[in-house]
């Protein structure tokens, strides 16, 4: 389970309205290189702190450019 510090009302309404994309590189010759940004994606999305928790990644999708480029209701906070 992911730890989290605790966190006032106004800094889990303010992270409730992010969508965060945890990018990654990524890589056609080694199928496993996606694995710890996906499992990390995954546990900050069961954590229900923001709005949407998305993988990206700049060699193989779904590729940031993707990603990225379409539009959202909210902030989009990206962590390389």
């Amino acid at each position: 389970s992911l730890s989290t510090p605790a966190l006032s009302a106004a800094d889990r309404t303010l992270l409730a309205a992010v969508h965060l994309v945890i990018l990654g590189h990524g890589s056609t010759k080694n199928s496993d290189s996606t694995a710890p940004v996906l499992a990390h994606a995954a546990r900050l999305s069961a954590a229900g702190l923001f709005r949407s928790v998305r993988p990206a990644f700049w060699k193989v999708p779904p590729l940031a450019t993707e990603l990225l480029s379409a539009p959202t209701d909210g902030p989009t906070v990206i962590l390389p």
